[in-house]
């Protein structure tokens, strides 16, 4: 398992970064693949090899 960070944007998608990568994901889409909260703003999460790579993150 591998740790990323988020923090929710302005435009309501999220910035998220992993290792020294960062992208923005759609929310949606981001919390469909992390399994996170709405209402959440920003944090951590464990997310395996596969979701990293639904991401967009280069693995």
């Amino acid at each position: 398992m591998k740790i990323i960070s988020y923090q929710k944007h302005e435009t309501g998608n999220y910035i998220v970064k992993y290792d020294s990568q960062s992208i923005m994901i759609l929310q949606a889409a981001f919390r469909s693949i992390t399994g996170v909260s709405k209402e959440s703003s920003s944090g951590c999460a464990e997310v395996d090899k596969r979701e990293l790579s639904q991401l967009g993150f280069i693995v």
